[in-house]
């Protein structure tokens, strides 16, 4: 049997089960982790699409897809579930004032305490992404 797919969401899927068992034959996944940053890269691309290289007219659509991703938020979860094929879902379910990425962003990022011990945070409204700039 010859299976090609993304990577499904859930881990009890049988796609995800046939990657993870090793005894039922050979397996090959190219992917990107989670957890990485810098989504919008071609060193990232290349990693989840090993044939990049070779495909200029595929590096050039995988390049707008990014650029619009970039801008809308709802077209991130399917630029990581179809071109990073990172197992998430391909469709935004809620409307975000900042994106789950983002907000973790900020939560890494030092936030400090003032000296009566309350937090501080500030958010910008502005429509933008200049809430990384803060962060």
């Amino acid at each position: 049997m010859i299976a090609i797919s993304t990577k499904p969401v859930d881990t009890e899927h049988w796609f995800n089960k046939l990657l993870n068992d090793k005894t039922t034959g050979y397996s090959q996944e190219h992917s990107v982790p989670l957890d990485t940053k810098e989504v919008h890269h071609y060193r990232t691309w290349i990693k989840a699409n090993p044939s990049l290289r070779y495909f200029p007219d595929l590096k050039a659509q995988i390049k707008r897809e990014s650029s619009l991703a970039r801008k809308d938020f709802n077209l991130v979860q399917s630029f990581r579930a179809y071109r990073l094929n990172q197992g998430v879902e391909d469709v935004a379910i809620n409307s975000y004032l900042i994106s789950p990425d983002t907000w973790r962003d900020c939560e890494t990022n030092g936030l400090e305490v003032d000296k009566q011990g309350y937090l501080v945070f500030g958010l910008d409204l502005s429509g933008g992404s200049d809430i990384r700039k803060i962060c």
